[in-house]
């Protein structure tokens, strides 16, 4: 996670320096040569960072899926939903902390926005 904000962070500097003149010439394979404005070139970071949150609440699942299959007895993930179990409280157990990974996206996502926001007032 610090890693992610890190980078963030340092992109995020980078981008406004290089707007500090104004818009910023950009070629990409795709579309060419163009203009790019600061909230044009903010938006993608945000967008990248999305995808990495996104990244990392897949992470975090995987994380949580080995610890729940690392006992040797973790068959009862795979009869959970068999009819000798029907109607077993074990059927509503919840198999992940989703609690857990959603904090800490959570967390990421309001430390951006007061990095920026302390940003713009500087």
């Amino acid at each position: 996670m610090k890693s992610i904000m890190d980078t963030y962070e340092a992109r995020y500097n980078e981008i406004v320096k290089e707007h500090e003149n104004g818009d910023r010439e950009v070629s990409y394979e795709l579309t060419g040569k163009r203009s790019l404005t600061l909230e044009e070139d903010l938006a993608g970071l945000d967008a990248a960072f999305k995808m990495r949150l996104a990244n990392l609440k897949g992470y975090i699942t995987c994380q949580q899926t080995n610890k729940a299959f690392e006992n040797p007895d973790s068959s009862w993930y795979f009869n959970r939903n068999s009819s000798r179990n029907e109607g077993k409280t074990q059927d509503r157990i919840q198999f992940f902390d989703t609690e857990y990974r959603d904090s800490a996206v959570s967390i990421m996502e309001h430390t951006s926005f007061v990095a920026d926001t302390q940003k713009l007032f500087r």
